[in-house]
Protein backbone atom coordinates (compact mmCIF):
# COMPACT_ATOMS: atom_id res chain seq x y z
CA UNK A 1 0.00 0.00 0.00
CA UNK A 2 0.85 3.42 -1.02
CA UNK A 3 0.50 6.74 0.72
CA UNK A 4 0.68 10.11 -1.06
CA UNK A 5 -0.50 13.54 0.35
CA UNK A 6 -1.24 11.74 3.28
CA UNK A 7 -4.01 9.32 2.11
CA UNK A 8 -3.91 5.89 0.80
CA UNK A 9 -3.54 4.91 -2.74
CA UNK A 10 -6.61 2.93 -3.86
CA UNK A 11 -8.50 3.58 -0.90
CA UNK A 12 -11.99 4.71 -0.88
CA UNK A 13 -12.48 8.20 1.02
CA UNK A 14 -15.32 9.48 2.90
CA UNK A 15 -14.80 12.43 5.17
CA UNK A 16 -15.38 12.32 8.62
CA UNK A 17 -16.70 14.78 11.07
CA UNK A 18 -14.96 16.48 13.57
CA UNK A 19 -11.53 16.32 11.74
CA UNK A 20 -8.40 19.15 13.22
CA UNK A 21 -5.98 20.88 12.25
CA UNK A 22 -2.68 19.30 11.23
CA UNK A 23 -0.42 17.40 13.23
CA UNK A 24 2.62 15.49 13.07
CA UNK A 25 1.56 11.77 14.39
CA UNK A 26 4.05 9.57 16.01
CA UNK A 27 1.81 6.36 17.25
CA UNK A 28 -0.26 4.22 15.43
CA UNK A 29 -3.20 3.48 17.45
CA UNK A 30 -6.16 0.73 17.08
CA UNK A 31 -9.49 0.78 18.36
CA UNK A 32 -12.54 -1.80 18.77
CA UNK A 33 -15.24 -0.61 17.08
CA UNK A 34 -17.55 -2.55 20.08
CA UNK A 35 -19.92 -2.05 16.91
CA UNK A 36 -22.30 -4.19 14.66
CA UNK A 37 -21.10 -5.71 11.83
CA UNK A 38 -23.11 -4.29 9.39
CA UNK A 39 -20.47 -3.52 6.49
CA UNK A 40 -20.10 0.27 6.27
CA UNK A 41 -21.86 0.74 9.57
CA UNK A 42 -19.17 2.28 11.91
CA UNK A 43 -17.69 4.46 8.85
CA UNK A 44 -21.39 5.81 8.39
CA UNK A 45 -21.74 6.33 11.88
CA UNK A 46 -18.74 8.34 11.69
CA UNK A 47 -19.92 10.63 8.92
CA UNK A 48 -22.56 11.01 10.92
CA UNK A 49 -22.97 14.81 11.48
CA UNK A 50 -25.95 14.24 14.31
CA UNK A 51 -23.75 11.13 15.84
CA UNK A 52 -20.99 11.23 18.30
CA UNK A 53 -18.39 13.65 17.80
CA UNK A 54 -15.44 10.57 17.45
CA UNK A 55 -13.38 10.58 14.20
CA UNK A 56 -10.33 8.27 13.25
CA UNK A 57 -8.32 8.47 9.81
CA UNK A 58 -9.28 4.95 8.53
CA UNK A 59 -11.37 2.05 9.86
CA UNK A 60 -11.17 -1.80 9.07
CA UNK A 61 -14.26 -3.76 8.07
CA UNK A 62 -14.21 -7.60 8.73
CA UNK A 63 -13.76 -8.31 5.29
CA UNK A 64 -10.47 -5.73 4.62
CA UNK A 65 -11.85 -3.35 3.34
CA UNK A 66 -10.35 -0.16 4.15
CA UNK A 67 -11.97 3.23 4.57
CA UNK A 68 -9.71 6.59 5.14
CA UNK A 69 -11.70 9.59 6.84
CA UNK A 70 -9.34 11.99 6.82
CA UNK A 71 -5.71 12.37 5.92
CA UNK A 72 -2.87 10.75 8.40
CA UNK A 73 -1.92 14.23 9.24
CA UNK A 74 -4.67 15.66 10.67
CA UNK A 75 -5.56 15.72 14.07
CA UNK A 76 -8.44 13.37 14.84
CA UNK A 77 -10.92 12.91 17.99
CA UNK A 78 -10.30 8.84 18.85
CA UNK A 79 -8.23 8.91 22.09
CA UNK A 80 -9.92 10.73 24.82
CA UNK A 81 -8.20 11.50 27.77
CA UNK A 82 -5.03 9.65 27.03
CA UNK A 83 -1.60 9.22 27.86
CA UNK A 84 1.65 7.79 26.17
CA UNK A 85 5.10 8.28 27.10
CA UNK A 86 4.11 10.86 29.30
CA UNK A 87 2.38 12.62 26.84
CA UNK A 88 -0.93 13.36 27.27
CA UNK A 89 -4.06 13.72 24.39
CA UNK A 90 -3.08 11.33 22.34
CA UNK A 91 -5.23 12.97 19.65
CA UNK A 92 -2.47 15.35 18.50
CA UNK A 93 0.08 13.17 17.59
CA UNK A 94 -1.73 9.73 16.91
CA UNK A 95 -3.47 8.18 13.81
CA UNK A 96 -6.12 5.83 14.89
CA UNK A 97 -7.64 2.63 13.21
CA UNK A 98 -11.24 1.49 13.90
CA UNK A 99 -11.31 -2.23 13.49
CA UNK A 100 -15.08 -3.91 13.16
CA UNK A 101 -15.55 -6.15 15.57
CA UNK A 102 -18.14 -6.55 17.96
CA UNK A 103 -16.03 -6.25 21.63
CA UNK A 104 -16.24 -7.41 24.41
CA UNK A 105 -19.73 -10.17 24.61
CA UNK A 106 -21.38 -12.01 27.45
CA UNK A 107 -22.69 -15.16 28.00
CA UNK A 108 -26.51 -15.02 26.34
CA UNK A 109 -26.98 -18.95 27.20
CA UNK A 110 -25.27 -22.39 26.11
CA UNK A 111 -23.43 -21.25 23.17
CA UNK A 112 -24.51 -17.69 22.94
CA UNK A 113 -23.05 -14.35 23.30
CA UNK A 114 -24.67 -10.47 23.91
CA UNK A 115 -23.08 -7.34 22.91
CA UNK A 116 -23.23 -4.47 24.87
CA UNK A 117 -26.09 -2.78 22.11
CA UNK A 118 -28.30 -6.34 22.52
CA UNK A 119 -27.32 -8.66 19.53
CA UNK A 120 -26.91 -12.43 20.00
CA UNK A 121 -24.08 -14.28 18.20
CA UNK A 122 -23.56 -18.07 17.61
CA UNK A 123 -20.50 -19.05 19.34
CA UNK A 124 -19.61 -22.08 16.99
CA UNK A 125 -20.19 -20.25 13.82
CA UNK A 126 -18.00 -17.07 14.79
CA UNK A 127 -15.77 -19.16 16.59
CA UNK A 128 -16.53 -16.77 19.92
CA UNK A 129 -14.66 -17.42 22.92
CA UNK A 130 -14.23 -16.62 26.74
CA UNK A 131 -10.60 -14.92 27.67
CA UNK A 132 -9.86 -13.62 30.83
CA UNK A 133 -7.53 -10.27 30.21
CA UNK A 134 -6.03 -7.67 32.75
CA UNK A 135 -7.42 -4.89 30.96
CA UNK A 136 -10.80 -6.42 30.49
CA UNK A 137 -11.67 -9.10 33.16
CA UNK A 138 -13.50 -12.09 31.76
CA UNK A 139 -15.74 -12.05 28.31
CA UNK A 140 -16.18 -13.50 24.99
CA UNK A 141 -14.60 -12.23 21.92
CA UNK A 142 -15.43 -12.96 18.48
CA UNK A 143 -11.71 -13.41 16.39
CA UNK A 144 -10.79 -10.90 13.72
CA UNK A 145 -11.07 -12.54 10.64
CA UNK A 146 -7.53 -12.92 8.59
CA UNK A 147 -8.67 -10.77 5.62
CA UNK A 148 -8.91 -7.84 8.61
CA UNK A 149 -5.80 -9.00 10.03
CA UNK A 150 -4.19 -8.72 6.69
CA UNK A 151 -5.57 -5.26 6.15
CA UNK A 152 -4.55 -4.15 9.59
CA UNK A 153 -1.32 -5.15 9.10
CA UNK A 154 -0.60 -3.78 5.67
CA UNK A 155 -1.74 -0.28 7.30
CA UNK A 156 1.07 -0.48 10.62
CA UNK A 157 3.43 -1.23 7.36
CA UNK A 158 2.68 1.46 5.65
CA UNK A 159 2.27 4.22 7.97
CA UNK A 160 5.82 2.90 9.89
CA UNK A 161 7.23 3.71 6.42
CA UNK A 162 5.30 6.55 5.70
CA UNK A 163 5.99 8.70 8.98
CA UNK A 164 8.60 7.09 10.42
CA UNK A 165 6.33 6.04 13.20
CA UNK A 166 7.38 5.45 17.01
CA UNK A 167 5.46 2.72 18.16
CA UNK A 168 1.90 0.91 17.63
CA UNK A 169 -0.30 0.16 19.86
CA UNK A 170 -4.26 -0.25 21.10
CA UNK A 171 -6.40 1.69 22.81
CA UNK A 172 -6.57 0.25 26.06
CA UNK A 173 -2.94 1.11 26.48
CA UNK A 174 -3.49 4.79 26.14
CA UNK A 175 -6.15 4.68 28.17
CA UNK A 176 -6.83 1.91 30.19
Amino acid sequence: MDIKRHRFEGVNFEKARHVGGVINPTILVFHDTASRLTPLAAMRYLKNPGGSKVSVQLTVERDGTITQMANLNCRCNHTGRSKYNGRKFCNGFSIGVEVVTPGIMKAAGPGKSRTWFGQIFDDEEYGIQEITTKEHGRGKWMPYPEEQIKACMEIAQAVVTYNDQKDVVTHWYIKP
